[in-house]
């Protein structure tokens, strides 16, 4: 198995930092149940995931860490012996490599220790996604060819740095929060950082994936609504209509919704979503979107004003012509121009409501919305 950065050594400064990468692990957990297990997903909630070895329908797996300082994040099943890379023989712990040489073995052997790095290093450098570990990762998707190699390299150390920068900084996520309704995590597995230049003010930073799940461009949106609100990097990337974030589990309705943070938001209230980076200034669906959605139905949150309704009936009209299922729901919102995303933040931070309540009362409101 040949490798494009096979030249580069595999030293142990590079393992520590793998095995300390607790968004990492926990990405890994959740991919290698997609596939392997069809609905009954990987998911990880908090400490506890169901394993991604085994059928589980209780979560019997766990991620935690060991040592002070240095931590190294484990996954550990309580009710299998997974990890056939032990010491000493079969075990139901080891960290992120283990669960990948596990995860990848074929015909009962495990993946080698360095193809296993290997594959997490491109994985982290966002040039492939991890193969057989999952048909969709949770970053974007696109139907624009990648730029040339000389602006995948820029894009990619500016949006290492604003990852970096959001992850370190416990104030900038807890304004991503309240501001946003989207939690650290949901923040750390999709890729979202913070770029601040003198030029262009303060920008959430959007990692933009395409076909091949290598990293095409980078979409900033303004953190001051004052400044220009949004702009691409490279700049005709937004050409390609790209969808970002893309979540599909768990089952339901997905909810589509126009704009990054709008499905950002949904998906951390705990439900499936689309996001249009295009918002509502394009009425059009991709052959990708069709193919995301499959046979599922579709909730559509209009924003409340002209645009958004219009926005709305037309996506429906679109997904009505491919034989889609869809509703417009009406979140009775009061404000011309709020949109999903408002109403989240209005009831998980501002009224502090569950993820469960706020997910009863989403699927209520769909229930009661007709068939476009």
């Amino acid at each position: 198995m040949a490798f494009a950065h096979e030249a580069l050594p595999i030293d142990s400064q590079e393992i520590r930092r793998l095995k300390e990468n607790r968004p990492l692990l926990v990405t890994v957990v959740e991919s290698l149940g997609r596939p392997t297990y069809g609905a009954q997903k990987a998911r990880v909630d908090g400490n506890n995931a169901r394993c991604p070895f085994h059928h589980d329908d209780n979560p019997s797996g766990s991620i935690h860490h060991v040592g002070c300082g240095d931590e190294v994040w484990l996954y550990t099943c309580h009710a299998c012996d997974w990890n056939k890379c032990a010491k000493g023989g079969p075990g139901g712990t080891g960290d992120v490599i283990h669960v990948v040489q596990n995860g990848l073995a074929e015909n009962a052997t495990p993946l080698g220790f360095t193809d296993a790095v290997l594959r997490l290093r491109k994985f982290r450098e966002q040039t492939i996604d991890l193969g057989a570990l999952s048909n969709l990762l949770p970053f974007a998707r696109t139907t624009k060819s990648s730029p040339d190699s000389a602006k995948i390299a820029k894009a990619l150390a500016e949006m290492r740095a604003a990852q970096e920068k959001l992850r370190t900084d416990s104030a900038l996520q807890k304004s991503l929060w309240h501001t946003r309704a989207v939690d650290p995590h949901t923040a750390e597995r999709f890729g979202i950082g913070y770029s601040e230049e003198a030029s262009r003010g303060s920008y959430w930073a959007f990692p933009i994936n395409g076909h091949d799940n290598s990293l095409m461009a980078i979409k900033l949106h303004a953190v001051d609504t004052a400044i220009p609100k949004s702009f691409w990097h490279p700049p005709d990337a937004k050409h390609g209509y790209p969808l970002y974030p893309v979540e599909l589990q768990p089952q339901g309705p997905i909810w589509l919704c126009p704009g990054e943070f709008k499905g950002l938001a949904v998906i951390s209230a705990g439900l499936p979503a689309i996001g249009v980076t295009s918002g509502e200034s394009v009425i059009h669906v991709t052959d990708e979107l069709i193919k995301l959605i499959g046979n599922r139905v579709v909730a559509i949150p209009p924003d409340s004003d002209a645009v958004g309704a219009k926005w709305a009936k037309g996506i429906a009209e679109l997904l009505k012509q491919k034989h889609i299922e869809s509703r417009i729901v009406d979140l009775d919102l009061q404000e011309s121009g709020a949109d999903i995303g408002d109403w989240l933040v209005s009831r998980r931070v501002a009224e502090q409501a569950s993820p469960d309540a706020v997910r009863s009362e989403l699927f209520k409101r769909f229930a009661q919305a007709s068939v476009a």
